[in-house]
């Protein structure tokens, strides 16, 4: 019996292992999905106190912009030479730099004090070398935040909701969703290409002209946001482009060749250009909105 307990203990300790290799594996997963949701989630709820419409203003980005002038001062004098002045403006970056860090509790975290207080010690007596080591080191605490949180912070306080948004459709005399009507502008431009390249000139010509109208529809909906011309994607061009397009599609026998040229040339310069811009974060307000993360 006294010889079976060395495999009995051996036995014990191999369990031990595997429950300890699992419950790192186990963390290790949990880390990666944590991530993940960071990645792919929203910013936290609590940031909505800092932006319309649950503030007059964006303070956050305010109060993140201050900041950071005082930190490129700083780097400006310490480039210069002034020493002085460059710590005056190191105690501003650090008090903004602290009073930021309790704004959002989910990011505070993120606002690593050790390289501040090193840079601090450096800024008026060490070499210069040694001091831009130390502003490169609070420089990439930053970055390493910026990377992570400023696209989706921009997706979701500076582009509106294009779900919000209903267009009439003067196809269907309806009134479309966003996303139905952009299908339905790209399903006129695609009867028009199928119906030249089946010969049906006038059908051609009638699925372009209904383009050219929903077009115009789409250029009046971008004042909802746009107080300014938009340029590239609904302007004077693209609708001279259009017109070009007409005019090749009604000689005898249509011009093919130009009608494709001209086809891709809109697509190029108003549609893939304004998805470009737009997409990603219509992409990522639809995401949110059909499996949010939990925070």
């Amino acid at each position: 019996m006294l010889r079976r307990v060395p495999w009995l203990m051996c036995s014990l300790v191999l369990l031990a292992g595997c429950a300890r290799d699992q419950s790192a594996e186990v963390a290790s997963l949990k880390q990666q999905v944590s991530d993940l949701k960071a990645l792919a989630g929203p910013p936290p709820a609590s940031l909505d106190a800092y932006y319309p419409p649950g503030a007059p203003a964006p303070v956050f980005l305010a109060r993140m912009t201050e900041q950071a002038g005082a930190f490129s001062g700083m780097v400006l004098r310490l480039n210069e030479g002034n020493r002085r002045e460059a710590k005056v403006l190191f105690d501003r970056f650090k008090a903004q730099y602290t009073a930021n860090a309790g704004l959002v509790p989910e990011w505070q975290q993120a606002f690593a004090m050790q390289p501040v207080e090193e840079l601090g010690a450096l800024v008026e007596q060490a070499e210069p070398a040694k001091v831009m080591e130390a502003v490169g080191k609070v420089g990439a605490v930053c970055h390493a935040c910026h990377v992570l949180n400023m696209p989706r912070t921009q997706q979701r306080y500076r582009w509106s909701e294009f779900s919000a948004l209903s267009l009439p459709d003067p196809e269907s005399k309806t009134d479309l969703e966003f996303s139905q009507f952009m299908m339905s502008l790209e399903l006129s431009m695609t009867g028009m290409q199928l119906e030249l390249q089946g010969g049906q000139a006038g059908r051609a010509q009638g699925h372009l002209g209904m383009f050219k109208t929903k077009l115009g529809v789409l250029k009046e909906i971008c004042q909802a946001c746009h107080e300014t011309e938009r340029k590239y994607f609904v302007d004077a061009e693209v609708f001279a482009l259009v017109d070009k397009l007409d005019a090749a599609l009604k000689v005898s026998p249509p011009d093919g060749k130009l009608a494709g040229d001209l086809g891709q040339r809109i697509g190029t310069e108003s549609c893939g250009r304004c998805h470009l811009v737009h997409i990603p974060a219509a992409y990522a307000h639809a995401r949110w909105r059909q499996a949010p993360p939990a925070q």
